[in-house]
């Protein structure tokens, strides 16, 4: 039989799975009495913050420790460099 910490993971997951936002982030999630832990890395700011919200919505989840690390992807660094050099544009 699962446990209940069990339960929130899976709803979790599902949560992450379904939400593209979340998606291509290495990520780990450990629950421990609704105290959920993300730790790994994502694309960005803006997904750290959406993974955040999609687990804080999740029943069961009573706190988050994010952990999550923010490492672009280097095309994106790229272009970001490259907009730098002309000027910000």
């Amino acid at each position: 039989m699962i446990d209940i910490d069990s339960r929130i993971i899976v709803r979790i997951i599902t949560a992450l799975l379904g939400d593209p936002r979340a998606g291509a982030s290495l990520m780990e999630v450990s629950n421990d009495h609704g105290a959920v832990t993300l730790s790994g890395t994502v694309l960005s700011e803006e997904a750290r913050r959406a993974i955040e919200g999609i687990v804080r919505r999740q029943a069961g989840v009573v706190t988050i420790i994010n952990n999550l690390s923010v490492r672009p992807q280097p095309a994106r660094i790229n272009r970001e460099l490259h907009t730098l050099r002309r000027g910000g544009r």
